[in-house]
């Protein structure tokens, strides 16, 4: 089977959102963790990578200003093919 490349990129491409947060917390809220963040060990850094069917990053972000954590940093960025290729190569892409 041939898949286009913006079809290939939509199934299996990422959005990956790191935040860096003013002051340690000691728990992310609620709905960040259902979603699949993590926090990093030293409370300072929030991790998500949003795949189709999963909430955007977007969503992970408002919750958190909703929350009233005081943000110092946002970052986001795309896959690139690259990436997804190698996540077909690790066999990632196979059944997904």
């Amino acid at each position: 089977m041939v898949e286009d490349k913006d079809a290939l990129m939509k199934r299996l491409g990422e959005r990956r959102l790191e935040v860096t947060f003013a002051r340690a917390l000691q728990a992310l809220p609620e709905a960040a963790a259902r979603a699949g963040a993590s926090l990093s060990a030293d409370g300072l850094k929030l991790s998500y990578s949003a795949r189709e069917g999963q909430p955007a990053s977007s969503q992970i972000l408002t919750g958190l200003y909703a929350a009233g954590l005081e943000i110092s940093e946002v970052e986001t960025r795309r896959a690139r093919l690259e990436d997804v290729m190698m996540e077909i190569l690790r066999g990632r892409g196979a059944g997904a």
